[in-house]
């Protein structure tokens, strides 16, 4: 075991050991900046060095005590870093991390929309904890609950889906034309009634030229103007999701 210093902005180890194992004559002194630690001879990244007096550390995020400590008691049956990672988009969110609140909704949905309190639908639940533009819909509204298809004007037999982009500033751009496909495979399309369609596009998403932080969301044409593209969710069994309102 070596010694080990820490001064006001620095962790300074003392290294007395070799690769080996065997003593060193000298000893070497190795300072490592805020944020990192000593590992052998170098200074490797620490994500919890790097947090304040006030934070803990979160599933490598910073995230103030106090926000931890007043979320109310979690009793539902999500996994323990399921539910970390539930912290940590959460308090991303409400500041205006505009991916972590498109992620915190995937997670709700993905619970079928529990009303666990300290869940991953908190936020849309107690919409009195917080006031921002990123919390983003959960649901879109059928105009006729009996019947979530979808009309479509007299004389009209298309469908076209365009493509959106959503930032991580919070930015949109809505791909409505064929010209503006980012890839072969996430292009503007057009579907017509009565007529088979079948695309097979293999590609890999990791060249696709998007900025980190951006995320992607289908649209549908409805009355001339483009919208998102409702989703009927099931359970497993068949059975509608219920929301707790």
């Amino acid at each position: 075991m070596t010694p080990r210093r820490k001064d006001s902005n620095h962790v300074v180890r003392d290294v007395t050991q070799n690769f080996d194992g065997s003593p060193m004559k000298e000893v070497l002194c190795v300072k490592c900046a805020r944020g990192y630690k000593p590992s052998g001879n170098a200074c490797v990244r620490c994500a919890g060095c790097a947090c304040a007096r006030n934070e803990v550390i979160v599933r490598d995020a910073c995230v103030p005590r106090s926000f931890v400590n007043a979320r109310q008691k979690y009793e539902g049956g999500l996994h323990p870093y399921a539910l970390l990672d539930v912290v940590k988009y959460e308090y991303l969110c409400i500041h205006h991390n505009y991916r972590a609140c498109r992620t915190l909704a995937s997670e709700c949905v993905k619970n079928f929309y529990t009303n666990e309190a300290a869940g991953p639908c908190r936020l849309w639940m107690q919409p009195n904890l917080v006031s921002h533009k990123g919390l983003p819909a959960l649901l879109i509204e059928s105009p006729n609950d009996k019947d979530p298809g979808i009309d479509l004007p007299r004389g009209e037999n298309t469908l076209k889906l365009a493509l959106g982009i959503h930032t991580s500033s919070g930015g949109f751009t809505l791909l409505r034309k064929p010209g503006d496909a980012i890839t072969p495979c996430f292009t503007f399309l057009e579907i017509t009634i009565g007529k088979d369609l079948s695309r097979d596009c293999h590609y890999n998403v990791s060249d696709m030229p998007l900025s980190a932080g951006d995320t992607l969301s289908p649209f549908l044409q409805m009355g001339g103007s483009f919208n998102p593209l409702p989703v009927a969710l099931r359970k497993p069994n068949g059975s509608p999701v219920k929301v707790n309102k």
